[in-house]
């Protein structure tokens, strides 16, 4: 499988600081990242424990444990010596499936150390490329590599191109998965980032919606159960609870970062930022409510 690390690239929309009101897309710069990522690799852990240990392999293993470690220039030898076996024995057991998954892989851990983003995209491209010839171009292991490229060109400020990209990365969630399934509110999430930054409000508005909706329908599904899905739920909550500050409806703003809050401290507890953040939205909309 994908480096589980990898999964949660959550953009959110909201105040950089609550202070201040200042409107913005929060990126994800790369300190952000380690920190959001080897969050992200504990939630896993305690989600499904031992399932890494029983679905990678030695090397996957490995480059695993130097990615906890911080130790990513030796994370990414051990994805470049498991692209190469791989491209030099296509035609071995499913190696012609896993390449797509370890490029993948290796771009998310060149984000990690901080690499070039470009590099990164061009490894994503590389990947969705590879897992289109492999398994099919409507596979939705193809629509995971679309996503990160996605985040990247969004992080870059170059928001027509990533949402054309988020666009296709929908497309094959909906036609394989279905247009309820909880990948396909995450992607509603990235587009209603792009959409925000784009100034068209009423449509980053209305993504918000689709993706809440779609997740408050499957809360409690086998599909969301973990803590992971759980934090993307809170994001989705949050960027919606922020537009419904922008919109001037307060009071239902308030309602929905207080929804938010209840996720994030089933996750994170009471002391992590993430609680601070919404807890300053909160009294922020309650201000202006009042």
């Amino acid at each position: 499988d994908e480096l589980r690390v990898h999964h949660p690239h959550r953009q959110r929309v909201g105040f950089a600081d609550a202070s201040s009101q200042e409107e913005e897309a929060h990126l994800s710069q790369a300190a952000m990242r380690v920190r959001t990522k080897m969050i992200s690799l504990e939630l896993y852990e305690s989600s499904y424990p031992g399932d890494l240990e029983r679905s990678l392999g030695r090397r996957e293993r490995a480059a695993v444990r130097h990615i906890r470690a911080g130790e990513y220039d030796k994370a990414m030898g051990q994805q470049q010596e498991i692209i190469k076996d791989q491209k030099r024995h296509m035609s071995r057991g499913d190696n012609k499936y896993l390449l797509g998954i370890s490029l993948h892989n290796l771009g998310v851990v060149r984000l990690l150390e901080g690499s070039n983003d470009e590099e990164a995209i061009e490894l994503f491209r590389e990947a969705a490329a590879a897992k289109k010839e492999a398994f099919g171009p409507e596979h939705p292991t193809v629509a995971e590599s679309l996503d990160e490229i996605g985040i990247q060109y969004f992080a870059q400020n170059r928001q027509e191109e990533a949402l054309e990209t988020f666009q296709e990365a929908k497309r094959i969630r909906v036609q394989t998965l279905g247009a309820e399934h909880p990948k396909v509110a995450l992607v509603d999430n990235n587009i209603g980032c792009v959409y925000f930054q784009m100034k068209r409000q009423d449509k980053a508005l209305a993504s918000f919606q689709t993706a809440k909706d779609i997740l408050e329908d499957c809360m409690g599904s086998e599909s969301t159960r973990s803590n992971l899905d759980l934090l993307h739920v809170a994001a989705t909550l949050c960027n919606l609870g922020y537009m419904k500050f922008r919109s001037k409806h307060y009071e239902e703003a308030t309602a929905v970062f207080e929804d938010a809050l209840l996720v994030q401290q089933s996750v994170l507890g009471d002391s992590h930022q993430a609680i601070k953040d919404t807890l300053s939205n909160i009294a922020l909309a309650n201000a202006f409510h009042a």
